[in-house]
């Protein structure tokens, strides 16, 4: 379980690294509107709305740990082109893929379901909630507190600690034995009344 809830903390620490950057990255550097700025942010989260449930769907059918390590993968190689992006579209490519790798927070949840007993799985679902509380206080921050670190963009640094929070994250994950995927309920037969 820590393992797990450090995996969801690790993702939303991802999430909110860019927030203190920005509006330095899109409107001071590279001139671009709020608008702008304020698209790139949803897109990530848009991205990982429509993620979430297909990433879920696919662990049932191959399991939750192969699903769960190559979101990972795909999440530290989404920070890393963010970081070393300098021009919108790559930015908003790399903010896409990262949220397309983010939806593993169902198939988290489903881990945490499949490995705990039905009377620890409520603490265990608040102790997950607490997680992406964690991180998205502790993104900002970390994001503001790097940022403009060394020669690169303002963004770079942030990215990076990003990136390498994520590898942890990927070690880790790659240490947890395969959980019992559930296969999808079949319908029950429709009585007569």
């Amino acid at each position: 379980m820590p393992v797990l809830l450090l995996v969801v903390f690790i993702n939303f620490v991802g999430i909110g690294a860019l927030i203190p950057v920005l509006p330095y990255t899109v409107i001071e550097t590279l001139g671009l509107s709020a608008t702008v700025m304020t698209l790139l942010l949803a897109s990530f989260a848009f991205a990982m709305f429509l993620s979430n449930p297909l990433l879920g769907r696919l662990s049932d059918y191959i399991g939750r740990r192969p699903v769960l390590i190559v979101s990972l993968g795909v999440n530290v190689l989404a920070h890393i082109w963010f970081a070393f992006s300098s021009d919108i579209v790559q930015m908003f490519a790399a903010r896409i893929l990262a949220g397309l790798a983010a939806g593993n927070t169902g198939v988290i949840q489903a881990m945490i379901a499949d490995r705990v007993a039905a009377k620890d799985r409520a603490r265990y679902m608040g102790l997950f909630g607490a997680a992406i509380g964690t991180g998205f206080v502790a993104g900002p921050a970390l994001g503001g507190l790097f940022s403009g670190l060394g020669d690169g963009p303002l963004h770079q640094a942030p990215f990076l600690l990003a990136a390498g929070f994520g590898i942890i994250a990927l070690v880790l994950s790659m240490r947890l034995s395969e959980s019992a995927a559930k296969a999808p309920a079949e319908k029950a037969p429709a009585s007569a009344i």
